[in-house]
């Protein structure tokens, strides 16, 4: 008899102490969903505001700036792929373009050799574009020649 009142006794001590866990961690669970209620509500409100009237017109004119511009990215593009194409064994580490009155594209990379660099060089003047310039101290040294040439379009 006191075996079973002991065990009953161990069990009501356990489920209350369940109870009072699970009781405090619905407690808590709705104090974070209020809050996280509250957190969209005012960030859907600040969204409301950010996107008036104005701002779609600024991200219209936007737009219709990047479609002007569409035609030259597609000739970039393939400037961009005619360059990579014609790399051999050079390793290209960046190609950069600038539109300074004439449109100049800057390419860097390293070459294995010389000769691997001056075929680069050549292969991209006979691809026809209208100068290709290589600094000297681009060739001082035989191997892992780290370059930077300037390719007018």
């Amino acid at each position: 008899m006191r075996l079973a009142i002991t065990a009953l006794f161990l069990s009501c001590a356990t489920f209350s102490i369940v109870f009072v866990l699970l009781v405090s961690q619905h407690i808590v669970l709705s104090a974070k969903t209020a809050m996280a209620q509250r957190q969209k509500e005012v960030l859907l409100a600040s969204l409301n505001e950010n996107f008036s009237s104005d701002s779609a017109e600024q991200t219209n004119k936007k737009l219709a700036i990047l479609k002007k511009d569409i035609s030259k990215a597609v000739v970039y593009r393939d400037v961009f792929n005619l360059i990579a194409s014609k790399r051999g064994e050079v390793m290209i580490s960046g190609i950069y373009y600038q539109d300074d009155g004439g449109a100049k594209v800057q390419v860097s990379g390293v070459s294995p050799t010389r000769e691997d660099l001056l075929l680069f060089v050549k292969n991209l003047e006979k691809s026809g574009f209208a100068s290709v310039t290589v600094p000297v101290s681009s060739f001082v040294k035989t191997r892992d020649l780290r370059f930077s040439m300037d390719v007018r379009i």
